[in-house]
């Protein structure tokens, strides 16, 4: 096993400060939405959408260093941590991403030291960054009822080094709650299962006086459902939000003056007015009192037509112009949609005498 994908009290060998080591877990960064994990090995190849990679060459270099293989196409291997861990792991169920993650971390008021119950372990996502929220003393006790799914995550928390944090359990919560060694001792528990109303009765027991729960559901009915649970069972301070991600992009692109636009709104201006002034095209022909009488008119859309001319070649001048570059933040349009709803509540104090 190489590095720990959280911190550890000793941190003994080598890859612990920095440097790749054969065996390592590592995060291959090839770009912001392709980012994949591996394990290092001397012997090994990475096939990455630009070419091969020969590991050999990565030993003993320093993390975060850009990696160049034959053919002139680089990649950057970095230590893998819960963040990159959500983005490079096989879905085995829907996840929590990064803006839920933190909110939960943070709602749930986790230090080092802390127990936490978690029910719905599915792929592990959360359960690492709980682990490393609650490590190196703390606890997260993860279960789920789908037997493959917790053998499936308990290899990965033995090769990514938290084994001695997490431990996961076969368990249906929503019909056995919480195993009864945990009552009275939990500081936050966290539910992601169908119908968390029927666990709301067993995180109570489980939690100490003023300990935070959270649910997570896709469905506004199921807040609903979860939220009279909670004020059943004696919550407080009972919270329901929706987390949405909007991603920016820095991108350079150029800038026109005011004095640009100025020039440019002023010749479209005067093309707007030259035509207006040369009217339609006559089909028939008119009499030459006509003609005469429309002398003086097509004298001054002449002189008009000038000044347009004139006004539009300082566009044209202004068109050829290069517009200065400067680096700009543009929100990104296609913004990521509902995951679900999050609801917290803290369990209230008894008050006695």
């Amino acid at each position: 096993m190489g590095a720990s994908i959280i911190p550890k009290e000793a941190q003994n060998d080598p890859s612990e400060f920095g440097v790749i080591q054969h065996g390592d877990n590592v995060a291959i960064y090839e770009r912001p939405d392709a980012v994949k994990s591996t394990t290092i090995d001397e012997h090994g190849i990475y096939q990455s959408r630009d070419g091969l990679h020969e590991m050999k060459d990565w030993i003993g270099r320093e993390y975060g260093t850009r990696l160049i293989n034959s053919k002139g196409k680089s990649i950057y291997v970095v230590k893998l941590t819960p963040e990159l861990w959500t983005l490079a792991l096989t879905h085995r169920t829907q996840v929590l991403y990064v803006a839920d993650i933190a909110m939960v971390v943070f709602k749930l008021e986790l230090k080092p030291g802390a127990l936490v119950l978690e029910t719905g372990t599915g792929t592990g996502s959360l359960t690492t960054s709980l682990a490393r929220a609650v490590a190196p003393h703390g606890k997260v006790a993860t279960f789920d009822y789908h037997e493959e799914r917790v053998g499936l995550a308990r290899k990965d928390f033995e090769r990514h080094g938290i084994d001695h944090v997490v431990d996961v359990t076969r368990r249906d919560t929503q019909r056995d709650g919480f195993p009864e060694e945990y009552i009275g001792k939990a500081d936050a528990v966290f539910l992601d299962v169908p119908m968390p109303w029927l666990v709301i009765g067993s995180a109570a027991a489980c939690l100490r006086p003023d300990g935070m729960v959270c649910s997570f559901s896709p469905c506004i009915e199921q807040v609903q459902r979860t939220c009279d649970a909670l004020n059943s069972n004696g919550f407080k301070d009972i919270q329901t939000m929706e987390i949405l991600l909007r991603e920016h992009q820095i991108v350079k692109e150029g800038l026109l003056s005011t004095i640009d636009l100025m020039y440019i709104q002023q010749g479209r201006r005067a093309k707007a007015a030259t035509k207006n002034a040369e009217g339609p095209p006559e089909k028939k022909k008119v009499k030459l009192s006509e003609d005469a009488h429309n002398h003086s008119n097509a004298n001054d859309a002449n002189s008009e037509k000038q000044e347009g001319n004139a006004t539009g070649k300082q566009e044209a001048n202004n068109k050829k112009k290069k517009p200065q570059k400067e680096l700009m933040s543009k929100p990104v349009f296609a913004a990521k949609g509902h995951t679900g709803y999050l609801t917290f509540a803290r369990r209230a104090v008894s008050i006695t005498g």
